[in-house]
């Protein structure tokens, strides 16, 4: 346990600002956590490692540098009133690798040069609540190696994307279920987008939604509405709307 610590590590360095490794645990309460080197995580969790914060600050400016990252055999984090910034491409707010679990409750997460979050492989779930995230795309899965989805379960808060759309699959395969959730800026005016052979299914419930979908002909795509508006074009996407939900075709569209 380390109360108002001031972590750095060093730039030569492949070094994790806190690592829970085999079943340890980390409880950080406030402090600072600063990496600048490659590989560097602000917190990383593996083979069944805990790590908890609150109200730390975590910075990390060099690539493939997540600000919250599971790896190798999963772990498990889980933070509340942190925040947390990442510089570069690589490098996510929060990366949830395989069978993990990560969760952030009342943070904010800003990701320069990457998407907010990113789950990989396959079986982790990522929580997040009444959290703010802002990155290159907001919610993003790849490189899935099994038939098995990675989930993401956001209730409240807010996403913005400052390149790409707000929800993509890049070759993965990924469970989003969304419930009131804000919709920020969309840099290219697709609210969802699979590409790659990535496979999306997004669960939208109680929003307000403006912008359009689209598919690349290898991916899939399943938006479901549940009391929710949406207004832009569909594009290749297997669309459901409950009773209680709205659609505004604002171009062509194909479902």
């Amino acid at each position: 346990t380390l109360v108002e610590p001031k972590i750095v590590c060093h730039e030569t360095s492949t070094a994790n600002g806190a690592y829970a490794i085999f079943g340890g645990a980390i409880v950080l309460e406030g402090g600072t956590i600063d990496t600048n080197n490659r590989q560097g995580h602000g917190v990383d969790a593996s083979y069944g490692g805990h790590v908890y914060c609150n109200g730390t600050k975590i910075h990390t400016g060099g690539q493939n540098s997540g600000a919250l990252a599971t790896d190798f055999q999963g772990g498990y984090i889980t933070v509340r009133n942190i925040e947390a910034v990442t510089e570069f491409p690589g490098s996510p707010g929060i990366y949830t690798a395989g069978k993990s679990i990560i969760s952030a409750y009342h943070s904010t997460f800003v990701s320069k040069g990457c998407e907010a979050v990113m789950v990989a492989h396959s079986l982790g779930h990522t929580y997040l609540y009444d959290c703010d995230l802002t990155g290159t795309v907001g919610l993003n899965t790849h490189n899935s190696m099994s038939p098995e989805y990675s989930y993401i379960h956001m209730f409240g808060g807010s996403l913005s994307s400052t390149q790409g759309s707000i929800l993509c699959a890049e070759d993965g395969k990924a469970v989003m279920n969304l419930d009131h959730v804000c919709f920020g800026s969309v840099a290219d005016g697709n609210m969802a987008f699979a590409k790659a052979g990535g496979r999306l299914v997004a669960n939208l419930s109680a929003m307000n939604i403006t912008g359009n979908t689209h598919r690349e002909k290898t991916s899939y795509l399943e938006v479901n509405l549940r009391g929710t508006r949406l207004s832009g074009a569909v594009n290749a996407t297997r669309l459901s709307l409950d009773k209680a939900s709205h659609w505004t075709v604002t171009d062509d569209s194909t479902v």
